[in-house]
């Protein structure tokens, strides 16, 4: 939520492929009216301000978060959701965590 291009965050486990028992850290980020950040410049922003462990796998830029009534995200709809074709992964770049 720090960075100046983000307006809304939502954080949530997605089921990772290779552990059942895990999770891997996925984002959906509203970007703020006119602004605009790749991916791996968010990623490189985590990176740089938080530890390192912060750094989701996934990174996915969506309009809008869905929200209940008293404005808290419904992230079971995210986890719903899933993995699309528009998703950012980490794994599949050559963005490297730094510790």
């Amino acid at each position: 939520m720090q960075h100046p291009a983000v307006q809304a965050v939502a954080c949530f486990g997605i089921p990772s492929e290779h552990i059942e028992s895990e999770a891997e850290l996925k984002i959906d980020v509203v970007l703020k009216p006119d602004a605009s950040v790749s991916a791996e410049e968010l990623a490189r922003y985590i990176n740089d301000n938080a530890p390192y462990f912060f750094v989701p796998r996934y990174i996915e830029f969506v309009s809008e978060l869905p929200m209940t009534p008293t404005n808290k995200v419904q992230k079971y709809k995210l986890r719903e959701k899933g993995l699309s074709g528009a998703v950012w992964d980490r794994t599949k770049t050559d963005f490297k965590v730094s510790k």
